[in-house]
């Protein structure tokens, strides 16, 4: 077997920039992903440009991920900051950590702190 890799996407380069940026562990790309326990190979293949990033769920996935991210650092402008706000608890999110929103692995949470961070930022 061909051990190939493609150029990183630049989805999948953000993902890990933003993994980085986070502090989070790797296993975590799975849940941002929504890719279920059973897939940790397929998001492996992934990370590692051996398979490319399919489907409109996961693209929005990254474009959310995007945005969230350039909102909080226009915001924070400091990534500790960003940081410590990912993993506080917020009463708008019903006392969850907007990084546990995240981790849910559910689109639909994530769409939920992708609107409480753009109301956030005045948008």
């Amino acid at each position: 077997s061909s051990s190939f890799t493609s150029p990183l996407s630049g989805q999948i380069q953000f993902l890990l920039k933003l993994m980085e940026l986070w502090q989070l562990p790797r296993d975590d790309a799975r849940l941002l992903l929504g890719y279920g326990d059973d897939e940790r190979q397929k998001v492996n293949d992934l990370l590692e440009g051996r398979i490319p990033l399919q489907g409109p769920d996961r693209e929005e996935r990254v474009a959310s991920l995007f945005r969230i991210r350039s909102l909080l650092s226009s915001l924070f402008r400091d990534i500790n900051a960003e940081n410590e706000w990912l993993r506080e608890p917020r009463p708008a999110l019903g006392q969850r950590s907007p990084l546990e929103l995240l981790r849910s692995g559910s689109f639909e949470h994530l769409l939920t702190l992708r609107h409480f961070v753009e109301h956030n930022s005045g948008l």
